[in-house]
């Protein structure tokens, strides 16, 4: 294949890239992941293997794939009548609110924030972040014991 060729394949691969697909960040675990144009941000949730529970289906009812868009909501499908009466009885709601199965991607720059706490749905998680925290604590508290042995 020519070097003419080439390039023509590497850019008409972009910009099918930029057409067909959009990135989003996902804040807090830093992960950018890549989604279909109109795909909704609950698709970015699971193809990085978090456990949204998805009560009603996602139809917009339950807010269990609530989160927070901290950046690019223009880039965002308008919200819908459903989502709007599904989001005003969620006491966390803020203005930056969305529900995670109504939002559709439309285009780039889109960070969603994670509730705190939210998607750890398996014991294990749990666990394994509790032990992570005391293994943390009783470090500190170590550290503390020698300061203050050496210093009194």
């Amino acid at each position: 294949m020519s070097q003419d060729k080439k390039i023509f394949v590497i850019e008409f691969l972009e910009v099918y890239l930029k057409v067909v697909a959009k990135t989003i960040k996902l804040d807090p675990i830093g992960t950018e992941t890549a989604i279909q144009t109109n795909d909704n941000v609950l698709s970015g949730l699971l193809k990085n293997d978090l456990d949204v529970m998805q009560e009603c289906g996602g139809r917009g009812m339950c807010s269990t794939c609530h989160v927070y868009i901290k950046e690019g909501m223009d880039s965002l499908s308008p919200l819908n009548r459903r989502e709007k009466r599904t989001l005003e009885v969620i006491t966390t709601c803020k203005t930056n609110s969305r529900l995670a199965c109504q939002a559709r991607v439309i285009g780039e720059g889109v960070v969603v924030e994670l509730p705190s706490g939210m998607y750890l749905s398996q014991i294990d998680d749990v666990d394994a972040l509790m032990a992570d925290a005391l293994r943390k604590i009783s470090f500190t508290l170590f550290l503390a014991k020698s300061w203050w042995r050496r210093v009194s």
